[in-house]
């Protein structure tokens, strides 16, 4: 099918979310059956999505072919789904951190997507790292999703100076 609507849709009895990247091309996906592994190819100028099916649920990998010219946008649509975002470093840590002057590099956050009906989970979307061709990571990615006149904009930032140091494919 060609993803000219979504990327990715997960059902739960009544309730969907599905979400896309913002200005996404049309394209056909490839699919590797035998190690569950689903491949989008340039749906945004040099980047692509691969999706491999795990034990543990859906791993996802966003692959930059070269730096990205802007943050990268994803857009979703729900029915009957809400979600909620957790503060993995709250209250006491938090205070200790700021008290000896630490800095970290990014709030801890993740979003639970839940449908509203049954209060089931969908969707565990943890905190993103990156990680080059060469195996450098970066935790320095400001991630967040925010819900505005109807629209729900998952937004991706990653730190300037890793991507202009970063070992692309």
């Amino acid at each position: 099918n060609e993803t000219k609507e979504g990327i990715l849709q997960i059902e739960t009895e009544n309730s969907y979310l599905k979400y896309m990247l913002e200005n996404q091309s049309v394209t056909i996906p490839s699919i590797d059956e035998t190690n569950r592994i689903i491949t989008y190819s340039d749906l945004l100028p040099n980047i692509d999505l691969r999706y491999t099916a795990t034990e543990a649920g859906l791993k996802e990998d966003i692959i930059l072919k070269a730096k990205p010219i802007d943050d990268i946008r994803f857009l979703l649509a729900m029915k009957n789904t809400d979600f909620k975002k957790r503060d993995l470093n709250g209250g006491l840590f938090k205070s200790v951190l700021k008290f000896f002057g630490t800095q970290t590099s990014n709030d801890s956050f993740v979003y639970d997507f839940y449908n509203n009906i049954s209060d089931k989970d969908v969707l565990h979307i943890d905190r993103p790292t990156i990680k080059d061709s060469s195996g450098k990571t970066t935790d320095l990615i400001n991630f967040d999703i925010k819900q505005s006149e109807g629209l729900i904009e998952a937004k991706l930032n990653i730190n300037s100076l890793f991507l202009e140091n970063a070992v692309y494919p």
